[in-house]
């Protein structure tokens, strides 16, 4: 798919339809991660689950090794 930047006041805005928004589970709350490699421009959904799995995961990493963990911290 080709697009192109429309200019809203002093602002270029890529148009995204609302297909891809659904596929991507993406709306205007979304927090997205824009980047680049030097050569192209890179945005991904930021999805709260995968905070909340992040989030989990440690607390049970923290749970199986609190006494390692306190030993390192010394």
């Amino acid at each position: 798919m080709r697009k192109r930047l429309v200019s809203i006041e002093d602002n270029l805005v890529l148009v995204i339809e609302r297909p891809i928004l659904e596929i991507l589970k993406i709306d205007e709350d979304s927090v997205l991660d824009v980047t680049t490699n030097g050569t192209e421009l890179i945005i991904r959904p930021v999805h709260r689950s995968h905070d909340k799995r992040v989030a989990s995961a440690t607390k049970q990493l923290r749970k199986e090794h609190e006494e390692t963990l306190k030993k390192l911290a010394h």
